[in-house]
């Protein structure tokens, strides 16, 4: 049968028919649907396409060195493979119903693959590339270059073993648009031996002015290891994993595992997948084919090419933002145990105001993301005296603070409110007091930006004071500390994040002492010493998903520098000034396993009114 649109080969008005396997003479002109039938031969003549131009009909391999000239088309039939070593000049279209047809040189018009056919070779194509069967560029391998626009329905096959283009790689070059419709199968063929793309690697497989559409299938062939291509790119990516692993295995670090379990998920697409020869899974059961569209995709193939796998991931974790709620609850704990001892006497108001800094870099990540904070409170403190032996205290505090690790940074700024009351008893004096602090937060991770994260820190403490023991001053303390924050969602190019809400709380125990030494009537120098330990913790934990994912997983990563054992060692100044005021400072140094550059800085004005 022949196809619509093909010329009649056949027909005895048109052309003397000569089968090239035998003896007898061989016309050269073909024109309007003449044949030459050629079961294996090699053919020297030069061919004149005329009119519709003609066809080769080949059984078995058939070569022709002669030129082919004229303003006809050429048909290619018959299951032989057909090559084209001569000079190519015909202008009319190409077209390759049955068999293959291999061409080293130059065409200058369009060419279209039918579903039997294949095309092969190094070749120029001067027009547009359809191709509805298969595209095999290059001769193991080779480049074929369109100098116009290229539509694959079918298959393109690319033979890889190697980097370089055209000579280790097949590559399709299209100066237009090269569009990958529905039902189009991507075939990498693994040549050369043992060669297998490795992560850190790619090669281009087409290259394209601009790219439209998508394979539908990924034929891996006898590749060992997962490879991956970039429908808007044209490139094929490898990975470094077998079929049955994920990028979870290219790490060993939880928080990593957690992330690259879900870049897996969200940066590459399901399509069917084929391994020598056999479908591995179908799209609808989740195989790994193609990198995703958009942000998703430059991650993924930004993740592929990385130096550092682990460098790569820690780049997209929220893990930073536990800091930013390690600060929140630092601050509120101190200004909580500030509002301990507060004196107030007679009929008076005593106000205290201070100035609080905190400054701490955690060590117990496990990833490269240890946090630092810097946190600065201004207060006012109000009591006054109820009774005999009580006092009722409030405060008022402006804060300001600053966060960062790597590619990390935020500043963040609130104020905190608090009421405390303590009670002189027969041990001694026990106080209690109630913080809460609000943070508003803005800054970045990774190039991603942030605003108006909401951080509320509560601390509920008490404290028993034991009476005094000469000039030693033993105590205890029990707090509760929590902090939390609002889901918000990071804007910008590259992986954004969606961060939900999460929550910090401990319970922590506290044994000190204190050393007052009075150098005169008004100078007094006080030796402090703490050890902070937590009883109880909950929440240490961040959960997050890819905003620009299609479908975000949603995956977890834990958070450090919550409820550590820290010491504290400090010494303090006291400077009576008469009339009821006085003024003090200190300074505390904080160590613990996993903290480092951890010191407390305080300083007050105390008056009556």
């Amino acid at each position: 049968m022949v196809p619509r649109g093909q010329p009649k080969p056949y027909s005895r008005d048109r052309t003397e028919r000569r089968d090239l396997g035998r003896a007898g003479p061989v016309r050269r002109p073909l024109d309007n649907g003449g044949a030459i039938v050629a079961n294996g031969a090699a053919i020297t003549h030069d061919v004149a396409l005329t009119g519709t131009g003609g066809v080769f009909n080949t059984t078995a391999a058939t070569s022709v060195s002669g030129a082919i000239g004229g303003t006809g088309g050429l048909w290619k039939n018959g299951t032989g493979t057909l090559t084209l070593t001569g000079a190519n000049s015909y202008t009319g279209n190409t077209n390759i119903e049955a068999g293959k047809l291999v061409i080293n040189g130059s065409l200058a018009s369009s060419v279209r693959i039918l579903k039997n056919g294949t095309l092969g070779g190094t070749l120029s194509i001067g027009g547009n590339l359809t191709n509805l069967g298969t595209l095999a560029p290059g001769n193991s391998p080779g480049t074929l270059t369109v100098n116009g626009n290229y539509v694959e329905a079918g298959t393109l096959d690319i033979e890889v073993w190697g980097l370089a283009a055209g000579t280790q790689h097949d590559q399709v070059v299209v100066s237009g648009t090269a569009t990958f419709q529905a039902g189009s199968n991507l075939k990498v063929t693994k040549t050369g031996g043992t060669f297998d793309l490795a992560r850190t690697q790619s090669v281009v497989a087409v290259s394209a002015l601009a790219y439209s559409g998508a394979f539908t299938t990924l034929d891996r062939g006898t590749q060992t290891t997962q490879v991956f291509f970039n429908n808007a790119t044209g490139r094929i990516h490898g990975s470094g994993i077998t079929e049955t692993q994920t990028f979870a295995d290219l790490t060993t670090d939880t928080n990593r595992k957690a992330i690259a379990t879900a870049l897996y998920a969200n940066g590459l697409t399901d399509a069917a997948v084929i391994k020598n020869g056999t479908a591995v899974l179908s799209a609808a059961t989740g195989t790994k084919a193609f990198i995703a569209a958009g942000e998703m995709g430059a991650t993924t193939v930004a993740f592929l090419g990385a130096a550092n796998v682990d460098t790569a991931l820690d780049a997209l974790s929220p893990e930073p933002y536990g800091t930013s709620l390690v600060m929140a609850s630092r601050n509120t704990y101190s200004l909580a145990r500030s509002l301990a001892g507060a004196q107030a006497f007679g009929d008076t108001w005593n106000a205290q105001l201070g100035y609080d800094q905190q400054q701490s870099t955690s060590t117990a990540s496990t990833t490269t993301l240890n946090g630092a904070f810097d946190v600065n409170a201004t207060y006012a403190l109000l009591s006054r005296k109820v009774g005999t032996a009580s006092v009722f205290s409030v405060l008022f505090a402006n804060n300001d603070g600053k966060t960062s690790a790597s590619g990390f940074a935020s500043e963040a700024s609130g104020e905190s409110y608090g009421l405390g009351f303590g009670t002189e008893w027969t041990l001694g004096r026990l106080d209690v007091g109630i913080v809460r602090g609000e943070l508003t937060s803005s800054g970045s991770r990774g190039g991603q930006t942030f605003s108006n994260q909401k951080i509320n820190s509560t601390t509920l403490s008490a404290r028993m004071s034991f009476t005094k023991l000469g000039a030693l001053v033993p105590y205890v303390a029990l707090s509760r500390n929590i902090a939390q924050s609002d889901a918000f969602t990071e804007v910008g190019t590259g992986a954004n994040l969606n961060v939900a809400t999460a929550k910090q709380s401990d319970v922590t125990a506290e044994v000190g002492m204190s050393y007052g030494i009075k150098l005169d009537e008004n100078v007094t120098v006080s030796l402090n010493v703490a050890y902070e330990h937590a009883l109880a913790t909950d929440g240490d934990t961040l959960n997050a998903s890819f905003a620009d994912a299609a479908s975000p997983t949603s995956f977890a990563v834990r958070t450090f520098g919550s409820s550590q054992d820290l010491l504290r060692g400090g010494i303090g100044f006291n400077l009576g000034l008469g009339e009821g005021r006085s003024a003090g400072v200190s300074y505390d140094y904080h160590t613990g396993a996993d903290v480092k550059s951890a010191h407390q800085i305080k300083a007050n004005y105390s008056f009556r009114f």
